[in-house]
């Protein structure tokens, strides 16, 4: 049985050290429970090869690639994904959730440099979600839990500046959307729909307090509770 007789995709991002896979991880469990079917989808796919062409790049400081040129890699990762996959795991499964997605593209591209200009044809062919779970933070947690990590850290992750303006252009991310959508609309750009339901939590909250928030956002948790209890029976 289909949860609402549909496949519902969900976005979570935000900036690094945010908390997102934690979270993914935690809303995954709780609705699986119910005997859903969950599929959790990470950009990059770093096991495509659009997304192993990335990770090189970023695995190799002596590697010089303009802004433009990078980024469109992301947003190909994305599209590539849109029109081959996406559509049969639609047929599969009952919600689809994205770890990143052509969110963290716009604002690493804006923190780049990018114009609206570049954006908007870049991320006007991505089918869009249907939730968008924006998980905002402040530099002082990010910079606490990157000290309290064993891992290295990557290039983007070493640039204090940088991760700062990076969780600066997350909170304004509608914003930028909104933007993307004026512009292809004032040049006739055909585009897929930018519908998406969005939502912010913030990283300072209790892990219990996001995800609780995060599931009443994605599901109807008194429905969830009416299926467990049909289960049972």
């Amino acid at each position: 049985m289909r949860y609402n007789n549909n496949c519902t995709t969900v976005a979570i991002d935000g900036p690094d050290l945010a908390g997102k896979s934690t979270l993914i991880e935690s809303i995954k469990e709780a609705i699986e429970k119910h005997n859903l079917k969950v599929k959790v989808v990470h950009f990059p796919r770093y096991d495509k090869p659009i997304g192993k062409l990335i990770e090189s790049i970023l695995n190799n400081k002596k590697i010089k690639i303009d802004p433009y040129s990078f980024q469109s890699l992301y947003f190909a990762d994305i599209n590539d994904f849109c029109n081959t996959e996406l559509k049969k795991l639609k047929k599969e499964y009952d919600f689809i959730i994205y770890d990143r997605f052509y969110y963290s593209t716009i604002v690493y591209s804006k923190v780049l440099g990018l114009s609206i200009e570049q954006l908007a044809f870049l991320s006007k062919d991505i089918i869009k979600p249907d939730l968008f779970i924006n998980i905002t933070s402040d530099i002082a947690i990010t910079i606490e839990r990157l000290l309290s990590r064993n891992l290295p850290p990557d290039r983007f992750e070493s640039q204090n500046e940088f991760v700062s303006k990076t969780i600066d252009q997350y909170k304004n991310v509608n914003t930028i959307i909104f933007d993307i959508i004026k512009f292809c609309d004032e040049h006739s750009l055909k585009r897929e729909p930018f519908n998406e339901k969005s939502i912010k939590i913030h990283a300072k909250k209790s892990h219990k307090e996001i995800l609780e928030e995060a599931l009443n956002f994605i599901v109807d948790l008194d429905d969830l509770k009416l299926r467990e209890e049909k289960n049972v029976i």
